[in-house]
């Protein structure tokens, strides 16, 4: 059986969805080929769906393509500049880059968004991101403070754990 007529945004939008889903299978599986034909056409058929760029810009940095890594994750913000997850790989990317007071920003942005179930991820990351640079001190009081959401989060343990080693602290750490 075949469907007559127009495809509606709503059919759109899951089969970008879809298409986003694979996508991601296609990067697990490292065949960057067909997770570029899918995330197109993903983005074809809903350029509003965040998480289809969200997965152009991983397969983009995968591509050593940073600028258009970072055209995907301004994209992704353009459309929701709250989106929690947005936000925290966004701040990622930029940590990467070496552009720490920009990636903190944002980092901050998620860790605020209540609707965002992985704050204490941005604060754990915002936490590596300064730890990179040597900013030790700060790194410590964002680790603390992903620890104030989530008392058993690893990152946050061991990113504590590091700083106490550093400084010669075995008991701390």
């Amino acid at each position: 059986v075949q469907a007559t007529g127009p495809i509606t945004d709503s059919q759109s939008h899951q089969a970008a969805k879809a298409n986003t889903n694979i996508a991601i299978h296609h990067l697990r599986q490292g065949a960057l080929s067909a997770a570029r034909e899918k995330i197109d056409r993903a983005l074809k058929q809903d350029p509003e769906l965040i998480d289809s760029h969200l997965v152009a810009a991983e397969l983009e940095l995968r591509l050593d393509d940073a600028q258009r890594a970072e055209a995907h994750y301004q994209a992704a913000l353009a459309i929701d500049e709250t989106h929690g997850a947005a936000l925290n790989n966004y701040a990622s990317f930029l940590c990467e880059q070496r552009r720490t007071e920009q990636a903190l920003l944002l980092y901050d942005l998620a860790a605020d968004n209540r609707l965002y179930d992985e704050r204490a991820l941005a604060l754990a990351n915002a936490g590596r991101c300064l730890a990179r640079v040597g900013r030790q001190d700060e790194a410590a009081g964002y680790w603390r403070s992903a620890l104030e959401r989530r008392p058993d989060y690893p990152p946050a343990l061991h990113g504590l754990a590091e700083t106490a080693l550093s400084r010669g602290d075995t008991d701390s750490a």
